[in-house]
């Protein structure tokens, strides 16, 4: 089964809106100035010093980011796949050097294949399943600025602990997400703006650069390989 994206661009412009625990921002295509789609098909941790606390927390999403195709050796199996970042803001939790709210990120091979993980936690997210018409072609843009509950468990490694993202749904209703902090970063390879490029953080941008998109965006070479057809992202843990 393929999994790959389809990469279908448009401008939209995304209004505002009120977190009362509706669906009915997932169901149409808002608008926002200098944001370009990224279509989801369905053939197709932190930097923080302290990780955040483990829990249920409010969370905004703030940043998409596509990763390109990023190179995976699991059980002695070298994996190809085209990958996407997510990131959300915890308005509840600050960093400690600055009044800023912590984040959090989740990596996903980009497919919204039946047993995609991305497809497991946008529908957990939105409540409900997508459609068929969806499958088709979803605009991943839509997800910035949209709240959510995002559950949080720690995992330790090499004597440090990690945040890890468990679990993703609606707000509960009565709870609200507060405003917005971080400003919103859409970035996609297919549409390589060299300036938000530059605005991502050290270890995204050297994530990116290892993809061969982003050698043939940036004119540093042909694409030289490609994901396979038959790889999901449910057969490997990351």
């Amino acid at each position: 089964m393929q999994y790959f994206v389809v990469l279908y661009c448009f401008l939209v412009h995304m209004s505002d809106y009120q977190d009362d625990g509706g669906l009915q921002w997932w169901q149409t295509v808002q608008q926002q100035e200098n944001i370009v789609g990224f279509m989801l098909k369905k053939g197709g941790g932190g930097e923080d010093f302290a990780p955040l606390p483990e829990g249920g927390h409010p969370a905004r999403c703030v940043q998409f980011v596509t990763l390109g195709t990023q190179r995976k050796e699991w059980q002695g199996q070298v994996k190809e796949q085209f990958q996407v970042r997510i990131t959300w803001e915890i308005p509840g939790e600050r960093m400690a050097n600055e009044d800023k709210p912590m984040v959090i990120s989740k990596t996903y091979t980009a497919s919204l294949g039946e047993k995609a993980n991305l497809r497991k936690d946008l529908e957990a997210w939105r409540g409900k399943k997508f459609t068929e018409a969806e499958l088709d072609g979803w605009d991943a843009s839509q997800l910035l600025g949209k709240a959510c509950l995002i559950g949080v468990v720690h995992t330790a490694k090499d004597g440090k602990t990690y945040a890890n993202i468990n679990s993703l749904m609606p707000l509960p209703k009565g709870m609200v997400c507060p405003p917005q902090e971080n400003p919103s970063v859409f970035f996609t390879l297919e549409n390589f703006d060299p300036q938000v490029f530059d605005g991502l953080s050290k270890y995204v941008k050297e994530q990116v650069a290892k993809s061969p998109e982003y050698a043939e965006a940036t004119g540093r070479g042909a694409r030289v390989h490609q994901p396979a057809d038959d790889i999901m992202d449910d057969e490997i843990p990351f």
